[in-house]
């Protein structure tokens, strides 16, 4: 069996070698093969040193290591640029600055060979800090949980796209998009429409490092925003579309995105980049109300079109006071 792992490369140099490690510490032979794709996405701190490095300690470990050079496309087309090649039966993805649990391969492996009907195995992530190590539970010997999921997204995941092992047959004609945010989100759906049955794990796999300096803890800006709304967009787009039953919460849980996050998203903003937003805020609404207002829930309608007809009104206490509390710990 063969596992491809694609780790998109950009200003991640401190935290790569370890990345890397722990990519080779996790190859269990003769049971698998290992290639792992590294895309520099134009990083500026010299990734080619650590890389370059890691070729031949790949090799010791009958592992291949592949590096793909372009320019900074974001991490969506470097992504794609990977996918272009990878040759695996089976691919996960691994951001520069996370790790591996030392046995995800074994575990894949066995769960695979015993369900052999699986599109995508499914594991759990732990967050460390970026100044420490990740410690690692030991993994059970545990069965996985399947989900049929050929007629409907109930039981799939909706987030943390990097916490499964995909079929990489399920992946030709998926393909990440332009945006800068929640291209993740919308990748995932798309493989979720297409996908038949996935297992469940409960063991934690995937390492997750915090860090202060991260994309996700940069500033916001005007294009992150409409970055945003376009990918909601299009996860509605792909809901309206499937052939499969998407249940009420899924559809709830997207309006929630628009409707919380880009006004509490604004304020961070300069005041004429805010009239930006807020236009494009207005005209997302309406097409999400034009489009799928008849699959969307009553009580996400009304709070849209109140907040359309009367956005300087409504926007504190029906988007900015929901988005605090769950901010709070509390989930609607």
């Amino acid at each position: 069996m063969k596992f491809s792992v694609v780790v998109p490369v950009y200003n991640v140099a401190p935290y790569l070698a370890e990345c890397l490690e722990s990519i080779i510490n996790s190859v269990q032979k003769p049971q698998c093969d290992i290639e792992c794709i590294c895309v520099d996405d134009g990083s500026t701190d010299n990734p080619d040193i650590v890389l370059n490095a890691f070729k031949g300690k790949f090799v010791k470990r009958g592992a291949v290591l592949k590096i793909i050079l372009q320019e900074n496309l974001g991490v969506g087309a470097a992504r794609n640029a990977a996918l272009d090649v990878v040759t695996g039966d089976w691919l996960l993805f691994l951001d520069g600055d996370d790790v591996l649990h030392p046995y995800i391969f074994q575990r894949l492996i066995y769960i695979i060979n015993k369900h052999g009907e699986l599109d995508a195995v499914q594991f759990n992530l732990k967050r460390f800090d970026e100044k420490k190590k990740c410690e690692w539970a030991i993994v059970s010997h545990d069965d996985c949980n399947i989900y049929d999921i050929a007629k409907t997204f109930a039981g799939t995941p909706t987030y943390n796209f990097t916490c499964l092992a995909y079929k990489a047959d399920m992946l030709k004609a998926i393909r990440f998009g332009k945006q800068t945010v929640g291209e993740d989100v919308l990748f995932l759906t798309k493989f979720m429409d297409e996908a038949r049955t996935i297992g469940k794990i409960e063991d934690v796999l995937y390492g997750y490092r915090v860090r202060s300096d991260s994309a996700m803890a940069s500033i916001i800006s005007v294009r992150k925003v409409i970055d945003k709304l376009d990918s909601i967009k299009s996860i509605f787009h792909v809901y309206s579309m499937s052939k499969k039953y998407v249940p009420e919460a899924y559809w709830r849980m997207q309006c929630n995105a628009i409707m919380e996050s880009i006004p509490c998203d604004r304020r961070s903003l300069l005041p004429d980049d805010q009239d930006l937003v807020d236009c494009e805020w207005q005209n997302c609404i309406h097409y999400i109300l034009e489009e799928f207002g008849h699959k969307i829930p009553i009580g996400q309608k009304l709070r849209m079109r109140a907040v359309r007809i009367l956005p300087e009104t409504f926007a504190s206490v029906l988007c900015c006071f929901p988005h605090w509390l769950k901010t709070k710990g509390f989930h609607r």
